[in-house]
């Protein structure tokens, strides 16, 4: 018979892992620039997917241009991500309402 503090343990680990899965499936979409010049994939875990430049954005758009839009769209891409995570990882500790002492967690 397992102590209760180990089932405890065991059922977050397995909650856990199904968080790291669903971080790793989820797509999260940053787009910066006029109709959508750039926009940037990531999933859930910060990694970039896919960046798309429209071709009339890469034909017009200047070097410091096309950089600044691009960091704006993985910003705004990494921040959901961030998000996602913080949501998911709260979720699976079972205090979604965050933990004492740390805002914003």
């Amino acid at each position: 018979m397992m102590p209760d503090f180990l089932k405890k343990a065991m059922e977050m680990k397995g909650k856990i892992g199904q968080v790291q899965e669903e971080l790793q499936n989820a797509r999260l979409i940053g787009i910066a620039g006029e109709a959508d010049g750039v926009i940037v994939t990531m999933n859930g875990k910060s990694e970039v997917l896919s960046i798309t430049i429209t071709p009339k954005l890469h034909q017009e758009a200047s070097r410091e241009d096309l950089e600044r839009l691009l960091c704006q769209a993985i910003n705004q891409a990494g921040e959901k991500a961030r998000t996602l995570m913080t949501k998911s990882m709260l979720e699976a500790s079972g205090m979604p309402g965050g933990l004492p002492g740390f805002p914003g967690f």
